[in-house]
């Protein structure tokens, strides 16, 4: 039991730690899409990148292809590669700093107070 511990903890190690800082990346573009105002590319990203690939390639790598925790760290780590790529490729060309709410609102709109 412990020489299985041990692998899957190499494992992890060996993989997932060093790749982590792209989910890093990740969440801090996801995070600035949605406090600018734009919440459907950083929705469907972190999506695509947990149950599209992170799910379905974990599930191929480990069970399909049988190469068991393994393959699980390695689509963890693909899935914030991933992930982090496309996330900094949005933040600098992306449109996530254009304006979503319009200034000049009308009618009861303008009753909402502001802090």
């Amino acid at each position: 039991m412990t020489q299985t511990y041990l692998t899957r903890q190499n494992c992890f190690c060996r993989y997932c730690c060093q790749l982590f800082h792209f989910s890093g990346y990740s969440a801090n573009a996801i995070s600035t899409g949605r406090g600018s105002g734009h919440t459907m590319f950083p929705t469907a990203l972190g999506a695509t990148r947990l149950w599209g690939i992170r799910l379905a390639l974990g599930y191929l790598l480990a069970f399909t292809f049988g190469i068991g925790s393994l393959g699980i760290w390695l689509a963890i780590s693909l899935s914030n590669v991933v992930g982090g790529v496309i996330s900094l490729i949005w933040i600098k060309y992306g449109n996530w700093a254009k304006a979503v709410i319009k200034e000049g609102l009308t009618g009861e709109n303008q009753k909402i107070s502001r802090f």
